[in-house]
């Protein structure tokens, strides 16, 4: 299947099909002016990270797209799968909060990379993937700090147990990337897969 190019002399409306339930994601979009129905995805997701998390978040993010259907077929479909890599693992969503806080004890003091896939593109053609690496560094974490972080959110929801979009340093020490792509959403990506696009 070709790429659907957007072909029109007047501006493009900056509509699209969220396939997501994450209101992290849905914050990002929002603030960056995109008009946004949610159409949560339901698809199995694959754990396999065998071929790395670079091919695992793209598998995820194809799955969730292609599962994904739109009443409108001009409107142009947007999937994403975020995982956590440290260590050659992937720290996804913590089952529990002594996992969640596992996860922090092991990120404590190190880096970690955050890799978030995007499939995005309009229903009936083929969407296009691509993938965002951020570097993540964080303080050296005290007991109590884990304790005291963790009492303050709900990590079960979040890749590796933590928020970036709430951290205010308390975990955080350096960031090399892109902070939304931490959050959740590379909106720096997906702008340029937007334009894309429209080419």
């Amino acid at each position: 299947m070709a790429t659907k190019p957007l072909t029109t002399n007047n501006p493009r409306p900056r509509r699209i099909v969220l396939a997501s339930a994450s209101p992290r994601r849905l914050d990002l979009l929002l603030s960056a002016d995109w008009q946004v129905d949610v159409r949560a995805s339901h698809c199995a997701e694959s754990c396999d990270c065998s071929h790395g998390p670079e091919a695992l978040v793209l598998e995820n993010a194809l799955r969730k797209w292609s599962s994904t259907n739109s009443a409108q077929p001009d409107i142009c479909i947007l999937a994403a799968d975020t995982v956590v890599w440290h260590a050659g693992e992937v720290l996804g969503k913590p089952a529990d909060r002594a996992e969640a806080r596992r996860f922090l004890e092991r990120l404590s003091g190190t880096s970690h990379e955050v890799f978030t896939g995007l499939a995005m593109g309009f229903p009936g053609f083929t969407p296009r993937l691509c993938c965002e690496r951020t570097l993540v560094r964080f303080h050296l974490l005290e007991a109590r700090t884990i304790t005291e972080y963790l009492a303050s959110i709900d990590p079960l929801d979040k890749a590796g147990g933590y928020a970036a979009q709430s951290d205010n340093g308390r975990l955080i020490a350096a960031i090399e990337g892109s902070l939304s792509n931490v959050i959740g959403l590379p909106l720096e990506r997906v702008e340029a897969e937007w334009q894309a696009l429209g080419s």
